[in-house]
C-alpha cells in the first residue's frame, strides 16, 4: 500500500502523509492547528443553525472573528494565516474587514515565529502584500463613490 502524499502549504513540496516536518522548508505539520480551524468552522456552523436575522447573524460572526485566540505555535499560526487569507480577500464587507484585521495580527505573529525561515517569510510577505493590494483597490472604489461637496 502506498503512503498518501500531501503538499506542504508553505513550499508545495510533496511529503509523506505521516511526516511531521517538511523536508524542504522545515515547516512543522500540526494536528492542533486543524483543531483550531475545526473549532472556528464549528462555531460558524452552529451560528448558521440558529436561524438568526441577517443583522444578528453578522453581529455574531463579527464577535467570533474578533474574539478567537490566535495560536502561539509557529505551525498553528501559519495554518491559521493560510485559512484566513481567502476570507480576508473577499469583496469588501464588515466580515471581510474583520478577517483582514485578524489576518494582520496573524501575519505579525507569523513574522516573529518565522523570522529565521526565509521560505516561510516569503509566503508571509506575499500574503501581506495581497492584503495591502486589496486595501488599495477597496480604498480606490470608496474614493470614486464619495461625492464631492
Amino acid at each position: 500500500m502506498k503512503s498518501k502524499l500531501n503538499k506542504c502549504p508553505v513550499c508545495g513540496e510533496p511529503r509523506q502523509a505521516l511526516s511531521t516536518k517538511c523536508p524542504s522548508c522545515d515547516y512543522e505539520f500540526s494536528d492542533s492547528s486543524a483543531v483550531i480551524i475545526s473549532e472556528l468552522n464549528q462555531r460558524f456552523d452552529d451560528l448558521r443553525a440558529q436561524g438568526l436575522s441577517k443583522k444578528d447573524y453578522v453581529r455574531h460572526q463579527l464577535d467570533i472573528i474578533k474574539n478567537f485566540a490566535i495560536p502561539q505555535v509557529g505551525a498553528e499560526i501559519l495554518d491559521l494565516m493560510i485559512y484566513i487569507q481567502p476570507k480576508a480577500l473577499e469583496p469588501d464587507s464588515q466580515i471581510s474587514a474583520a478577517w483582514r484585521l485578524r489576518q494582520k495580527e496573524t501575519i505579525e505573529r507569523a513574522k516573529i515565529a518565522f523570522e529565521n525561515n526565509p521560505k516561510t517569510m516569503t509566503l508571509i510577505r506575499n500574503y501581506e502584500e495581497q492584503l495591502k493590494e486589496h486595501e488599495k483597490l477597496t480604498f480606490g472604489k470608496l474614493w470614486r463613490k464619495t461625492p464631492f461637496l
